[in-house]
């Protein structure tokens, strides 16, 4: 290995590293530079959700990387993009997609929006986050001040805000302050594939039951949105496409990343509601 390569959450110091050399994947396996097979048993952190080097998945990538290999979003689209827009919004009937590059920016994304939807809707006092007890939301900034374990975080609070840990009250559902309320369904990963009690959902359930028959207009004017993070839990991960479905959550914003490509590329989304995308068109 290249003492260049500095590996993430590694102590680098007489790091073992070396004797896991990967050269190669097939199937569940790694093999490592010695013809070694290992059983890749976390799938490469949750991501390798068909196999490694999935031969329909490798042909794709071939083949649209000799046709188009990258354009910009910027003012600009391509029919690959509208055309996972489309079946991602298919899937978990939210309406608008927002591509990213991994996990930690599709949840930096989804706070931004949920702060600068409630300044365009007139409600700039919303700046606050709720989350779970041992949430893991990622390692960039505001991601990791939605987290809420320490080691992730603790040398870090220069540049973290603070978030309010969720207690199953009704008051946080009516706090003026609060912008969003983010929770990972059902499996905290990073917490050590923690379960999560269902009932700590309920209310959060019966928020999104109240506003189900006017989820695509309504104002938003005394509850919080609701982002949920399918990063480690969708594609199948809990036994259904994602495991919001087992829980009845109507999100406003989901966040999907990992096995959006099978572990083979860096892609992530932030999906929302028609009502959230809506609050920021305008002129400029």
């Amino acid at each position: 290995m290249s003492s260049h390569l500095w590996l993430p959450f590694t102590q680098m110091q007489n790091s073992d590293a070396p004797s896991r050399n990967f050269v190669r994947g097939e199937g569940n396996y790694l093999i490592d530079g010695n013809g070694h097979r290992l059983f890749d048993a976390v799938s490469s952190i949750w991501t390798t959700i068909h196999g490694h080097c999935h031969p329909y998945i490798t042909e794709r990538i071939v083949k649209q990387a000799a046709t188009l290999d990258h354009s910009t979003l910027l003012g600009a689209t391509n029919p690959v993009a509208e055309e996972l827009a489309s079946r991602l919004c298919a899937l978990t009937d939210l309406e608008h997609a927002f591509f990213s590059g991994d996990g930690a920016s599709a949840v930096e994304v989804a706070l931004k929006i949920a702060i600068q939807y409630w300044q365009n809707v007139g409600q700039p006092r919303r700046t606050r986050f709720v989350r779970l007890a041992s949430s893991y939301h990622g390692d960039t900034a505001a991601a990791m001040s939605v987290s809420d374990i320490e080691v992730f975080k603790s040398r870090f609070g220069d540049i973290t805000f603070e978030s309010v840990p969720y207690a199953q009250t009704a008051e946080v559902m009516h706090a003026p302050h609060v912008a969003a309320i983010i929770v990972e369904p059902l499996v905290q990963a990073a917490a050590g594939i923690r379960l999560v009690p269902r009932e700590l959902y309920d209310m959060l359930r019966e928020a999104s039951d109240s506003d189900a028959t006017a989820v695509q207009n309504r104002p938003h004017d005394d509850k919080p949105l609701l982002i949920v993070d399918e990063i480690a839990t969708g594609f199948g991960r809990t036994g259904t496409m994602f495991a919001t479905e087992q829980l009845g959550l109507n999100p406003d914003i989901m966040c999907v990343g990992k096995g959006l490509t099978g572990g083979t590329l860096a892609l992530s989304a932030t999906l929302t509601t028609s009502d959230i995308y809506e609050a920021f068109l305008g002129k400029r």
